[in-house]
C-alpha cells in the first residue's frame, strides 16, 4: 500500500509541477554494476544489470533543478558470514525494485550538472541462493529480505542537447538488504535519458 501510494504521489508531482513550471519529462534507460557493502567492505556481484523508467527535470531557478525519477531496477549482491578471514556461508541475492530517486541538481552550465539526493526503493521480487562452504546447514528461516531500501545518490550529468541527458551516478544504501547480514546496496550506474516533452 505504501509503495503504491508513493508511486502515485511521484507521478502526480511530476504531472502537476510540469504543468505549472518549466519542466521536462522523458524516458531513461541504463546499466549498472551493483553489489553489497558489508561493514565498509565492498562485495560486488560479478554482473551488470539494467534499469529503465521515467525521468523529469523541474527547473527551480537559474542554478537549481529537481530531478524526480520512477525506475524499474535489477540489483544483485553476494555476502556471507565470516569465521576469521574466511566466509563460511555465501548467499547470492537477485532482486527487482521500483526506485524513486529525488535528486537536487546544481547547474554549472547548460551542459554540465551535479546531482545529490535521497532514493526510496521498494522490492518487487527476489531470488536468493545459499551456498554453504562446509557440511553445516544454513538456517533458511534467518534469510529475511527487507521490502524497503533507503539510499543516497551522487552523480554528474552531461546534456549534449536539450533533449538528451547522460548520467554517471553512485548510489549507497543505508538500509540492511538482509536482516541476517550487515549488507547494504551499493551501485554505480551509467544512464541515457531522452526528454519527450
Amino acid at each position: 500500500m505504501r509503495k503504491t501510494f508513493l508511486i502515485f504521489v511521484t507521478l502526480l508531482l511530476i504531472n502537476n509541477v510540469s504543468a505549472q513550471t518549466e519542466a521536462k519529462i522523458g524516458l531513461k534507460i541504463g546499466v549498472h554494476y551493483s553489489g553489497f557493502t558489508d561493514g565498509g567492505e565492498i562485495v560486488l556481484a560479478d554482473s551488470f544489470d539494467f534499469h529503465a523508467g521515467l525521468i523529469s527535470e523541474i527547473l527551480l531557478s537559474d542554478k537549481f533543478a529537481l530531478q524526480p525519477e520512477l525506475l524499474f531496477s535489477q540489483k544483485k549482491g553476494q555476502d556471507g558470514t565470516k569465521i576469521g578471514d574466511q566466509r563460511k556461508f555465501y548467499f547470492v541475492s537477485e532482486r527487482n525494485y521500483i526506485d524513486l530517486p529525488f535528486n537536487l541538481k546544481y547547474l554549472f552550465s547548460d551542459k554540465f550538472h551535479v546531482e545529490i539526493g535521497p532514493q526510496f526503493s521498494f522490492l518487487l521480487s527476489d531470488k536468493n541462493t545459499i551456498t554453504p562452504s562446509s557440511s553445516d546447514s544454513y538456517p533458511d528461516s534467518e534469510l529475511i529480505i527487507n521490502g524497503f531500501d533507503f539510499s543516497a545518490n551522487l552523480g554528474i550529468n552531461f546534456n549534449p542537447t536539450e533533449k538528451i541527458i547522460l548520467q554517471l551516478r553512485l548510489n549507497h544504501g543505508f538500509s540492511k538488504v538482509v536482516e541476517t547480514f550487515d549488507s547494504k546496496n551499493s551501485m554505480i550506474s551509467l544512464s541515457l535519458g531522452y526528454f519527450i516533452f
